[in-house]
């Protein structure tokens, strides 16, 4: 399923529980996955997988592993959403539409975490949803193609 498996340096000691997948886009064209392990190295961040604009998967860390990715983040009665998620990072220049078989491939990897984990629909979520406050992503062009909200996107899955 994946192109390859890389790594970055930023993860925790303790064990993650998977009980969401949280998907954000990059704001970039730059589509290189060396270009996004650079940035996230950077900024001391990291994610469980990330697909490319040509629609590869790269896994970069085991999902069993807590990431360093979202700062202050919070859903319904957990905080630090880092502790319970699976990151997905989708390379997207927010001025273009995302490709169709980008989407798909998102998606497929989706339901695969879901099944693989049994992961609710409910608990798939967007980066603007555990942190409205300062994050936007994934952007409404990601699901609104097809769908009239995330919601709608979500029972889909």
């Amino acid at each position: 399923m994946y192109k390859q498996e890389l790594q970055t340096n930023n993860k925790s000691k303790w064990v993650n529980t998977r009980e969401f997948i949280i998907i954000h886009h990059t704001g970039t064209k730059q589509g290189t996955i060396e270009w996004v392990l650079n940035t996230l190295t950077k900024w001391k961040v990291s994610v469980h997988y990330v697909v490319d604009f040509n629609w590869d998967i790269y896994k970069i860390w085991s999902t069993k592993d807590i990431l360093w990715h979202c700062w202050k983040s919070e859903w319904k009665w957990k905080t630090n959403m880092n502790k319970y998620s699976i990151w997905i990072e989708v390379i997207w220049w927010v001025w273009e539409e995302f490709p169709l078989a980008q989407r798909q491939a998102v998606r497929e990897l989706i339901q695969h975490l879901m099944a693989t984990f049994n992961i609710s629909k409910e608990n798939v979520l967007r980066h603007s949803d555990i942190a409205p406050w300062r994050k936007i992503d994934i952007s409404d062009s990601f699901w609104n193609h097809w769908f009239k909200s995330w919601k709608k996107y979500q029972d889909s899955l």
